[in-house]
């Protein structure tokens, strides 16, 4: 490895160690989604869009006219922002599932684009080789980085779809915005991170690009049954009732 990318890497790695801890976002009733068309071009989408909890070091969050959210220039040191929203208004034991475009036009090896999940934060490197686009997801449950075996292309928005289980399971599937023949799958469990703030993160230096974030609820099967059993037991009661009414 050539002693720039050494020095790259280990500045996304400071990144990890002087993370500010964010501030709980506010609840949004799901379904939920923002595709940052509403104020676009946006100078301080922070402002803009206050459904948003913006924390972390203090750098610029705009909107390009495309409806792209853009995190801001490199900091020194690096560390991590935040600009969140956190799931409410769903049913006990539904699976969450969010869906994100994201990706990164800075430097490869110094900086990420990241999701916030909880206590968790996942992440990868567009644009950098060693091992391919180093997929990691931090905090407990988690694990390092990872070999995508495809390596994501910069300046481009990759597609994300995870399916969070009360369990703490979450299930990830990155797809190449570029080649969606290049798909890369992982999961991590952590219990405490199920119901959590999410929302677009930058890890090192910001250069970050996010569209399309959309979280819904989908009730867990053994409330459907319940639900379906209750409208039988309803049909069966007015057919029983117009029955006796025929019968008199």
């Amino acid at each position: 490895m050539s002693s720039n990318r050494i020095v790259a890497l280990a500045g996304c790695l400071v990144a990890t160690v002087v993370r500010i801890a964010p501030v709980y976002a506010a609840p949004v009733n799901l379904p939920f989604s923002e595709n940052f068309q509403s104020v676009a071009p946006s100078a301080d989408a922070a402002a803009d869009y206050p459904a948003f909890t913006a924390s972390g070091p203090a750098q610029t969050r705009t909107v390009d006219a495309a409806g792209v959210l853009r995190f801001g220039a490199a900091n020194n040191p690096p560390a991590s922002q935040f600009f969140t929203v956190t799931p409410a208004g769903y049913a006990a034991g539904s699976e969450l599932v969010i869906n994100i475009d994201m990706g990164f036009d800075g430097q490869p090896g110094f900086g990420a684009t990241a999701l916030r999940l909880g206590a968790n934060t996942m992440l990868f490197h567009p644009g950098y080789n060693g091992p391919p686009g180093a997929f990691r997801v931090e905090g407990t449950g988690g694990f390092g980085n990872s070999d995508m075996v495809w390596v994501p292309p910069l300046g481009v928005l990759n597609h994300v779809e995870i399916h969070s289980f009360p369990s703490g399971l979450f299930n990830i599937k990155v797809t190449d915005g570029s080649n969606p023949s290049n798909v890369f799958t992982t999961s991590f469990t952590n219990p405490a991170s199920y119901g959590g703030e999410i929302g677009p993160s930058a890890i090192g230096a910001a250069a970050a690009i996010f569209d399309n974030l959309s979280i819904q609820a989908v009730p867990e099967p053994s409330t459907i049954v319940t639900g379906l059993a209750g409208m039988v037991g309803l049909c069966f009661c007015g057919w029983r009732r117009g029955r006796c009414r025929d019968s008199n």
